[in-house]
């Protein structure tokens, strides 16, 4: 070999070692379960406490992560520290970068390369834009829809009171009905309770593409200063919410958007965007989380002196048994947030469940359609690492009429778990606002036992194959959802 090609190869191998490498997550050894399992005081308020909890982290992962932050000064890296995961994002961590970590440091327990989920979610939400003209009455709507129109010139709705009077003819064919799904878990008969219960009093949050926040069914409730996160700056530094995908538009309709499309329309809404328009980043979707705990944060400010979500819808995921978002969701629960997942849209297979959507301290949900099927689409668990069945409850996921992002008055027909998720999510704040002090276990076993599963009808597709079709079960988990039974169940216990 000529001394020209060896040192062309010399001068690749070098350029390999130390300039070319992936962007990756350094894992520490010292984990914060202890911060969590740990007692806290009884205070005042929620926001107190959870201003304790972010401190406590804070603390324990600046003193263990420390030495190794003073190495990566050093290096010209660009790097980012997790307080509630105790991990490091580091840009392009070189063959050589992670030789001389694993050298200087016994407390790291890992470096792995950064996971990507696609946003179409393994085979994600699809669907088409429609036009939609609307005439509302007092007991719903007639309209006129025309496919394949790309125009947006869909009129505002008017505005209607949230305490409507019940559509006593909510059809059967729920195909062609709109907003089929609220009629079917019976959200509008909880907005016409004695008092009434649109969510009033709740912060709801999501983590997803983002928001049209001048939507004109979304834009009176928005939380306002401090409810708004981007970190991924993929359309510049704008201080508003926005949505370049409307995945996120569309399921922030369904958990609160006003004009009969929102399941809990009273409902103040914060949002993070872990997706860009074409994939979600671990350390995108991390900070989001991290945000989602204190959103006074980002302002220097103590999290009492924020919004406070009470409950997080989340349709992203991917892969199996990953244990990257464990903390972070543990750090949810102990700050009194409740975590919604969508199942994915992986089925009909058996074992399609992917993390998190697979682990037990999330609530998980699957897909049905408007003939009381599972969706053919809905992922399905055989079983979880502790044997758990998953999903835990099913709900409207097919034809699912919400915001769209292309206009402000604009409406979008989608299908996937990712508009099944928001229906829970959006019946998780009726809950809270008829009941403050329920806990996770509390939501999770009234959203299990108050379900309905008289007309589903069982799937060709059992998990596993030899399995009787009794109620729990892989495809439906405990059931479809029903907000006027768990709101019920939630006063029950105040």
């Amino acid at each position: 070999m000529s001394f020209k090609v060896n040192l062309i190869l010399s001068v690749l191998c070098w350029l390999a070692k130390t300039t070319w490498g992936y962007d990756a997550f350094i894992t520490l050894k010292d984990r914060v379960d202890l911060i969590l399992e740990s007692k806290f005081q009884d205070y005042e308020t929620r926001g107190e406490k959870i201003t304790e909890l972010k401190n406590r982290l804070v603390s324990y992962t600046n003193k263990t992560q420390e030495k190794i932050i003073e190495f990566l000064n050093n290096t010209n890296v660009e790097y980012e520290g997790y307080w509630a995961s105790n991990k490091i994002f580091v840009k392009n961590m070189t063959p050589d970068l992670k030789l001389s970590l694993w050298n200087k440091f016994s407390n790291i327990e890992s470096i792995e390369k950064e996971k990507i989920f696609s946003n179409k979610f393994w085979g994600w939400d699809s669907g088409f834009n429609n036009q939609w003209d609307y005439q509302w009455n007092d007991y719903g709507y007639s309209w006129d829809w025309r496919r394949g129109i790309p125009s947006y010139r869909t009129p505002a709705a008017p505005q209607i009171n949230h305490n409507p009077i019940p559509n006593p003819d909510c059809p059967n064919v729920y195909a062609y009905f709109p907003t089929w799904g609220l009629c079917k878990i019976e959200a509008k008969a909880t907005w016409s309770m004695p008092g009434g219960n649109d969510g009033t009093g709740v912060v709801v949050g999501t983590i997803d593409t983002g928001v049209r926040k001048t939507h004109s069914t979304l834009s009176s409730n928005f939380y306002g200063d401090g409810g708004w996160y981007d970190p991924t700056y993929e359309i510049g530094d704008d201080p508003n919410p926005h949505d370049n995908n409307g995945h996120g538009t569309h399921t922030m309709g369904t958990i609160a958007g006003s004009y009969q499309i929102g399941v809990a329309p009273g409902a103040k809404w914060i949002s993070c965007k872990g997706c860009q328009d074409t994939a979600c980043y671990e350390h995108h979707l991390l900070s989001c989380m991290e945000f989602m705990i204190c959103p006074a944060a980002l302002q220097g400010k103590p999290c009492h002196q924020g919004p406070l979500p009470r409950v997080i819808n989340n349709s992203w995921g991917g892969s199996t048994t990953n244990d990257a978002y464990r903390d972070v969701i543990q750090a949810w629960k102990v700050a009194g947030i409740i975590p919604i997942f969508a199942a994915g849209n992986s089925g009909p297979n058996c074992e399609s469940l992917y993390s998190p959507a697979d682990y037990e301290d999330v609530i998980t949900v699957g897909a049905i359609n408007y003939k009381n099927e599972v969706a053919d689409f809905s992922s399905k668990s055989s079983y979880t690492s502790n044997g758990k069945i998953k999903p835990d409850v099913t709900a409207p996921g097919e034809s699912i009429l919400s915001a769209s992002t292309e206009s402000d008055s604009g409406y979008a027909i989608l299908d996937g778990t990712s508009m099944a998720a928001p229906h829970v999510t959006g019946i998780v704040a009726l809950m809270f606002a008829a009941n403050p002090n329920l806990t996770f276990d509390e939501i999770r076993y009234i959203l299990q036992k108050q379900t309905v599963t008289k007309e589903l009808k069982i799937p060709s597709t059992k998990c596993p194959a030899d399995v009787s079709y009794n109620f729990p079960n892989n495809a439906f988990g405990y059931g479809l959802v029903n907000a006027k039974y768990a709101v019920e169940a939630a006063l029950a216990l105040r």
